[in-house]
């Protein structure tokens, strides 16, 4: 305690930052690592996930690598080349949003077309569907602000990213996306629940129709695992989208807008992969074979 009070108010900001960016690194390093070694994953499911984790931990890794130097021992060499570093996050952002619905989009093929889901989602197909959101999410970031006049950088009196504009770019490009993000949240609400409705209603059925009460129990637990997943992960992306980009625009309190941009962004990012190995029993066992061979 008494080590913060010599402390500048923007390294305890880079402070706050490093357990949160560390520990989501971590868990989707975990996800995108060993969801590819799990049978159970070996599906279009398990390779959009592992796409998605792989999208998070480079997000999260720039943050804990780049950010939390760069803020903490006030580096001005990384913040002039800060606004290579924000295409960076801005991929792995956009992708993030495109990859989430393309998951919902599968689970409800998955519950709705069980026939026709190895068709619609055979491997090719899925392999094109994931190239397709990555050069989706990269090409336009590049281009706008790679390559062009606009700029999403770093910016110190709030310890966040932010758009600047100037002569070659009077339109900030990237808020325009904003409907496009709420579109697929929203797209994802609508059919993680009435996937999960169908669930519920299909569970109630086998359940009448076989009275086995472990059967019960443990299809029970799947639900209500993947409803908690479905909509944590929603909700997660919702209140990180209205956060960063609506209400931080009325706080100029730097600690409040560091917490509605910066600490929002890297949280959504951090829980989202831990969520997925909170709620995930192959990752459990995973874990606990690891435990037995040490």
């Amino acid at each position: 305690m008494l080590l913060l009070g010599f402390l500048q108010q923007y390294q305890l900001a880079a402070l706050t930052v490093l357990p949160i960016s560390f520990f989501g690194m971590v868990c989707n390093l975990f996800v995108s690592i060993f969801i590819f070694r799990l049978r159970s994953m070996a599906n279009p499911f398990g390779r959009l996930r592992g796409s998605l984790a792989i999208a998070e931990a480079v997000h999260l890794t720039v943050f804990t690598v780049y950010f939390v130097p760069m803020v903490f021992f006030d580096l001005e060499i990384l913040r002039i080349y800060s606004r290579y570093c924000g295409v960076i996050l801005i991929v792995c952002f956009e992708l993030a949003i495109y990859t989430h619905t393309l998951i919902s989009i599968n689970r409800f093929c998955a519950i709705y077309f069980p026939f026709q889901y190895n068709r619609i989602f055979r491997h090719n197909v899925t392999v094109v569907l994931i190239a397709i959101t990555w050069l989706l999410a990269a090409l336009p970031a590049i281009y706008l602000y790679g390559i062009s006049s606009c700029r999403f950088e770093y910016f110190g009196d709030h310890w966040r990213f932010g758009f600047l504009a100037n002569e070659g770019c009077l339109e900030i490009p990237f808020p325009t996306n904003l409907p496009t993000f709420i579109t697929c949240t929203c797209v994802i609400i609508f059919l993680d629940f009435i996937a999960i409705y169908r669930v519920r209603v299909y569970n109630r059925e086998i359940a009448i129709r076989q009275r086995n009460s472990c059967w019960n129990k443990a299809r029970k637990h799947d639900e209500v695992n993947f409803l908690k997943q479905a909509c944590l992960q929603s909700v997660l992306f919702i209140l990180g989208i209205v956060m960063y980009f609506v209400l931080s625009y009325y706080f100029e309190n730097p600690w409040i807008n560091f917490c509605l941009t910066t600490v929002t962004w890297v949280s959504v990012h951090t829980f989202d992969g831990f969520i997925t190995l909170l709620y995930n029993r192959e990752f459990h066992a995973l874990l606990h074979r690891k435990k037995q061979k040490s």
